[in-house]
């Protein structure tokens, strides 16, 4: 099992350049700052004070702890898939579209479990014989509601793949021509429920191979773009997943899916609609990945440039460490989660006091000085939220020891300043046409100290379709302070000739792999899913997780030679002495160290023998003393199944239950 973890490359639109006809004053439609400032209040601090709640910046202490969360809003998301009987004919790949739909379900589900428990998934079927209890819509089966994943719904999508029993369940497919409309007006009326109307984001993942329902009937259609413009206006966006049918027809999206889809804000590059069309499973999931995680500004900052030009900018997070999920505290008798609240006591009567009863004092001269919430925060800003450009330096003066965290990404808004876009893309434009990156200072929040940031331009690019691969913009690289950059004192180096120099690089040449870190998953942290997977799903074995990040040794054994030629000019042999393996990787060990290590790791491995034991001869009290290893070992001798995290006690009462002591 591969657990989506890391944030995929954003999707921007296009960036326009600044119109030539355009003042020097920033007539074209940028707001100075002036016009920003009425009576004391700026637009920026109404937006930063709208996303009080978003999580960026929120970790002064340790900004590598950064969580990225939407303004705690929930995702909700609802797979809507086509039941037409071409959906159910094996492709060129030997694939059902079908199934390979429902497979993107399950991952989507088992993903959603993990990294956000909380968000809503659903999976609706259309053009069905049967329909859904409530018989509220013709040929829409509601197969599971908008509600968070758990593991039945996945074993209800699995055993539906297994047994097939597609006609029985639903019977058949839809008689005659489907009204696509239905479908459409069954997404509105799910999503405007109550429960679900609260979501942040509200979207409609759409399966399908017909890429022009209703073709003859000229009113079904009209009434399909209706409810697509509909949907759009009550932000219920529709994700269109595309696969071909037999034979050699191309899905064609401009016969009718360009009407009722609707661009992103954050997406929209101002052409035609871009879709790509999966021939795999394997490439229609990785799409539905990409779409899976909603991307989500972090905050919006003004780019100040000299002290009358503002422009409206979006920052986001291209990248962030993927970790374990933070455990849940249970109540031990309903095994619900417990929600933990705090209260302030008064120290001299033990009455609760309200938030208006709490001062904050500082002590001076023997007085206790108070001070309001607004001064305490007045007193924690250190400078207004925002991007001051600072002026420009070549891009050779970045070197790459200048990373000391990840950088973020910028890029223009036009819905806080218009013109934002234009601005920004003329400035971008000139960036990389004279090679230059940008310095600035950086303040993202007001409790915030401000940060001295590189910013490196990028040029948008795309592939051969089309396709976005990397947006245009601005990488904000958190420049180290002065402290942060110190000279090492390292051993001297050995003498060495050209001759070596040339065996290094011919061993170095053929070993050289290209390295993309979204190759390589952490393996302790997929088998930590694996493990889960297996726990909620109830299953005895867990799935074989690859370990991606070992050497590729058959590999490296077609150039044992090039190996071996470099260890003879080096160390004198064919292999390197004992002592210089055993120091790779290790810091200030001490001479006796390596024969220690050795000696502790094989004493770690050796393996536990519970045959050695008499275990017929033994008490009780002497059963309990053992340790957890050999309790295992015997229950698994005598072919006892117990849970490979039960704890002590339970391996001691299923060990005594099989001796009937």
């Amino acid at each position: 099992m591969a657990v989506s973890t890391s944030t995929e490359s954003l999707s921007l639109g296009t960036i326009s350049s600044m119109d030539s006809n355009s003042s020097s004053d920033g007539s074209s439609g940028v707001g100075g700052s002036s016009s920003l400032m009425s009576e004391g209040t700026s637009m920026w601090d109404e937006l930063l004070e709208m996303d009080e709640s978003s999580a960026y910046g929120e970790v002064a202490e340790d900004p590598e702890q950064e969580v990225v969360k939407a303004h705690g809003q929930k995702d909700s998301i609802m797979f809507l898939v086509d039941c037409s009987p071409v959906m159910f004919v094996e492709n060129a790949s030997g694939e059902v579209p079908f199934d390979n739909a429902i497979k993107c379900a399950i991952a989507t589900l088992t993903d959603k479990i993990i990294s956000n428990e909380n968000d809503l998934v659903g999976v609706c079927l259309y053009g069905t014989r049967n329909k859904h209890e409530d018989g509220s819509f013709e040929g829409v089966y509601l197969l599971q509601g908008l509600e968070p994943p758990d593991a039945q719904k996945i074993l209800q999508l699995e055993a539906l793949l297994s047994t097939r029993d597609f006609e029985s369940s639903f019977g058949g497919s839809f008689e005659g021509e489907f009204p696509f409309a239905e479908a459409l007006w069954a997404m509105s009326s799910i999503f405007t429920g109550h429960a679900v109307a609260k979501a942040g984001t509200k979207r409609v993942f759409l399966f399908t191979n017909e890429d022009n329902p209703n073709a003859e009937q000229e009113g079904m259609r009209e009434r399909s773009i209706t409810r697509g413009r509909d949907l759009a206006q009550v932000h219920i966006s529709i994700e269109l997943f595309c696969m071909n049918k037999p034979g050699d027809h191309q899905f064609d999206p401009s016969l009718f899916y360009e009407q009722i889809i609707a661009v992103d804000e954050d997406e929209d590059s101002g052409e035609r609609l871009v879709l790509g069309v999966a021939a795999k499973f394997e490439e229609l999931q990785a799409r539905v990945r990409r779409k899976e995680f909603k991307k989500r500004a972090l905050g919006r900052i003004p780019l100040r440039i000299g002290t009358e030009l503002e422009v409206g900018l979006r920052i986001y997070n291209l990248q962030q460490r993927a970790s374990k999920g933070s455990y849940v505290l249970l109540d031990n008798q309903h095994n619900q989660p417990v929600r933990s609240s705090t209260r302030w006591l008064c120290e001299r009567t033990g009455t609760v006091l309200a938030p208006s009863q709490i001062a904050r004092t500082y002590p001076l001269g023997g007085v206790d000085l108070e001070f309001t919430t607004e001064e305490m925060a007045s007193i924690k800003a250190i400078d207004q939220p925002g991007l001051q450009l600072m002026g420009f330096k070549p891009r050779a003066a970045l070197k790459p020891y200048h990373n000391v965290r990840h950088a973020s990404f910028v890029y223009p808004d036009d819905t806080t300043v218009l013109g934002s876009s234009q601005a920004f893309g003329a400035l971008l434009e000139k960036m990389l046409e004279l090679d230059q990156i940008g310095v600035g200072r950086l303040t993202p929040r007001r409790n915030q100290a401000p940060r001295m940031v590189a910013l490196l331009p990028q040029r948008e690019t795309a592939d051969d379709d089309g396709t976005q691969l990397f947006p245009p913009g601005w990488h904000v690289i958190y420049l180290p302070f002065a402290d942060d950059i110190r000279t090492l004192e390292l051993p001297p180096s050995v003498p060495f000739d050209a001759e070596d120099v040339k065996t290094a690089k011919a061993m170095i040449k053929k070993l050289r792999i290209r390295f993309d870190s979204s190759r390589f998953e952490d393996p302790a942290l997929q088998r930590h899913y694996a493990n889960l997977q297996a726990l909620a799903l109830d299953r005895d074995d867990v799935e074989e997780v690859p370990d991606h990040t070992l050497p590729d040794l058959d590999g490296m054994a077609k150039y044992a030679e090039l190996m071996q030629a470099f260890n003879r000019r080096v160390f004198g042999s064919d292999e390197p002495p004992q002592s210089a393996a055993a120091t790779v990787g290790s810091k200030r060990r001490t001479p006796g160290a390596s024969s220690t290590l050795a000696t502790g790791a094989a004493s770690k491995r050796t393996k536990v023998d519970a045959g050695d034991i008499d275990w017929e001869k033994m008490s009780a009290a002497q059963v309990q003393k053992q340790t957890i290893p050999v309790l295992k070992e015997f229950l698994r001798s005598r072919k006892i199944r117990f849970d490979s995290g039960a704890r002590k006690a339970a391996l001691v009462e299923l060990a005594l239950q099989t001796l009937n002591l």
